[in-house]
């Protein structure tokens, strides 16, 4: 267990890292002034988000989906001004699946963005995922007994029985689970990606973030449908934690131009974000049973109280 965490800290601060060079790479492409404010923002991403409460507490498939899926981002943005980055979006991909099967769902949005927008690499870009797909099929049928199977789907577990809308009101609104009392700024994404699939006119980097956007919106949809939108007992919103780095880019292109007055907001949300994530790692062990959904109880401070599980 004490290795587990240590890797998966390892991991996480890798994907802290290449977030903030992504950040970089929005800066220079939206032409965003350079200043010190890139670095609270990496501060809040870091530890004000289930980054910190959930991918870097153990090996959960979060961790490796988080460090995956950033990479890929980043490839996705220096592709803009060479190619060559296209092939390597097909490695990470071809891993990406190995994480977790729903990836797929990001994994073949990507492939049809690389087969329109570099048609000319899209066969490397296949042949660079094809050993991972090669691998997945014989483990499948060692493991599984089928090549096209997986251990969900032998166990029976993939029900998409919640109620769309039940699970939708959770994940948008429950005190528990949501962006909006959990991590305040990462609220404002859906507002930024509203505006990215509403962009007629888009640039290279306008179509990423139209992916992007696409892509977050069909997994939330599909995550809310599931038998266990609340993500069992893991705090916050646990099955959104790989795809923070998606809606932190839409909250970072959202506030970024914006005035001094925004980012005091953000700075006291950013407060609020930490203390939510401190308390869920140091006294809730990152845990917040399904009983208190619609609740505070699992953002109720327990730095002066005794611990309770």
């Amino acid at each position: 267990m004490v290795l587990g965490r240590v890797a998966a800290s390892f991991y996480t601060a890798i994907s802290v890292t290449i977030f903030y060079l992504i950040l970089r790479e929005i800066d220079e492409l939206k032409k965003f002034r350079s200043d010190r404010w890139i670095y609270l923002f990496i501060f809040f991403y870091a530890f004000g988000t289930n980054i910190y409460s959930i991918a870097s507490r153990s090996l959960w498939q979060h961790t490796s989906s988080l460090l995956l899926i950033s990479v890929i981002i980043f490839f996705m943005l220096k592709s803009i001004n060479n190619d060559k980055y296209v092939k390597w979006m097909g490695f990470f991909a071809g891993l990406l699946y190995l994480s977790r099967p729903l990836n797929i769902i990001f994994i073949f949005i990507l492939s049809v963005y690389v087969f329109i927008k570099y048609k000319k690499y899209f066969l490397q870009y296949i042949l660079y995922a094809l050993p991972f797909i090669i691998f997945l099929i014989v483990y499948n049928t060692y493991a599984w007994g089928e090549p096209f199977t997986s251990e969900y789907v032998v166990k029976g577990n993939t029900q998409f029985s919640t109620p769309i809308l039940e699970g939708l009101a959770g994940n948008l609104f429950s005190p528990a689970r949501s962006f909006i009392f959990i991590s305040p700024p990462l609220a404002i994404s859906f507002y930024g990606m509203f505006l990215a699939l509403k962009k007629k006119k888009k640039d290279k980097l306008d179509a990423i973030s139209f992916i992007l956007a696409i892509t977050f919106i069909i997994i939330f949809f599909v995550y809310s449908k599931w038998w266990c939108w609340y993500g069992a007992d893991r705090f916050g919103y646990g099955f959104f934690t790989e795809w923070v780095p998606l809606v932190s880019i839409f909250t970072y292109i959202i506030i970024k131009p914006k005035g001094n007055f925004i980012k005091i907001l953000f700075t006291l949300s950013l407060i609020w974000s930490v203390h939510a994530q401190f308390n869920a790692v140091w006294y809730r062990k990152s845990r917040c049973g399904p009983d208190h959904n619609w609740s505070f109880y699992c953002l109720k401070p327990l730095i002066f109280s005794k611990q309770e599980y």
